[in-house]
């Protein structure tokens, strides 16, 4: 999540959650943007997930998206996507996807396999 923050005379307000941060002291501002660790993951849409590697990873990897989701159990997808390393650990999985990659693709695929993670006791339909 991004920030915004304002210091006036040591005081810190939070204003609200935007894309950028903005300090200001004195007459001086400084605009420096956070990085989220989450990507939005929340706002993925596992069907949409399961679209996603269906349609452009499944023929490519050479694997069933049971076995992909399996490779980790959720606790692990969710510690990989948090730490901003899920993109990273899908190519590592399928390297063939590497140039292809969509960042768009990481909340969806990202719940998508949390869903079918090998310690979730649920199996994709596809």
């Amino acid at each position: 999540m991004k920030q915004t923050l304002h210091i006036v005379t040591s005081t810190i307000l939070f204003l609200s959650m935007i894309n950028a941060t903005e300090i200001e002291n004195n007459s001086t501002t400084i605009s420096i943007e956070l990085s989220s660790t989450d990507n939005n993951l929340t706002t993925g849409d596992r069907k949409k997930g399961e679209k996603i590697f269906l349609k452009y990873l499944q023929s490519i990897c050479n694997i069933s998206a049971s076995n992909f989701s399996a490779t980790h159990s959720q606790d692990e997808w969710e510690e990989i996507a948090e730490s901003g390393h899920f993109k990273e650990t899908v190519i590592e999985i399928c390297p063939a996807i590497k140039e292809t990659y969509k960042d768009e693709w990481t909340s969806h695929l990202y719940q998508f396999t949390y869903e079918y993670a090998n310690d979730s006791g649920n199996i994709p339909e596809c």
